[in-house]
């Protein structure tokens, strides 16, 4: 899985009280899990659903969705891709010298990479379905009015996540790149020394600062997005794809048995 913070990690696990196998983490983490039906053969020509996962834009992994069922038993071709996260996927210094949005810059390559090879799986690139949870949501949202993503889906299904959440967009990348420099000791009026100076950090210096953040919003790059995502909407500026926009039954279920321990703890 991509570098993120120690959540999702065997350390962060026993914290939580949860079970999981050892995960490796890495910058070279950009590969897409791929499920098909067993009889899936180039030329089968099914429909394609592709899973962006969630996690505030600061962790998360594609295995987090096991889509061998949904492959098996709707008769489809389910992807789950990763992408950068954290300081990593969405820092910006607010112009040329670090754009911002690498984490979905990630997701239109993987987009791209499914178009050009998801026939020889079984899948049908022209009936593809974008579709995620939480901050997954988001990205899907922010995908359907990105420009540079024309043409790579055709449907999209948001869960419980759009671009308008205000934590996960930004204006400005002016509260995370201060925060940046001043966890970092890099000088935050030089963007160009700036960058340069975050690039020399070591693995463990770069996940200490990402420590920090409980997410990392996208940012209006000028390019992946043109505008602000609410302003492309209200202009109808973007090409729509039908689309299902909702929430999950039961949504954060799964952190109850987390939390039933607190409650023991205050005798209530």
């Amino acid at each position: 899985m991509c570098l993120q913070t120690d959540v999702m990690t065997l350390e962060g696990a026993e914290e939580m009280n949860l079970i999981m196998h050892p995960i490796s983490m890495s910058e070279d983490c950009l590969y897409l899990n791929i499920y098909t039906p067993a009889h899936a053969r180039e030329g089968s020509n099914l429909p394609v659903m592709v899973w962006i996962h969630g996690g505030a834009l600061v962790l998360g992994m594609a295995s987090m969705t096991d889509g061998s069922i949904l492959a098996a038993t709707e008769d489809i071709i389910m992807v789950a891709i990763h992408y950068r996260l954290g300081i990593l996927g969405f820092f910006s210094s607010g112009d040329e010298h670090a754009t911002g949005n690498w984490g979905y810059l990630d997701q239109v390559a993987a987009l791209r990479w499914v178009q050009q090879n998801i026939a020889y799986f079984g899948g049908n690139p022209g009936q593809v379905t974008i579709f995620g949870g939480s901050a997954g949501g988001t990205s899907v949202s922010s995908l359907v009015v990105s420009p540079m993503s024309i043409g790579l889906f055709h449907r999209a299904i948001m869960q419980s996540g759009v671009a308008l959440l205000p934590d996960l967009i930004s204006d400005t990348p002016e509260v995370v790149h201060t925060k940046v420099a001043n966890l970092s000791g890099c000088k935050a009026k030089d963007p160009e020394a700036m960058v340069l100076c975050l690039r020399d950090k070591s693995e463990e210096e770069i996940l200490a600062i990402n420590q920090v953040f409980t997410m990392t919003p996208g940012v209006v790059d000028g390019t992946f997005l043109p505008r602000h995502p609410r302003e492309l909407l209200a202009s109808g500026d973007f090409r729509p794809v039908p689309s299902i926009i909702g929430i999950d039954s039961d949504e954060f279920g799964w952190g109850i048995p987390l939390v039933r321990p607190c409650y023991k703890l205050l005798g209530t």
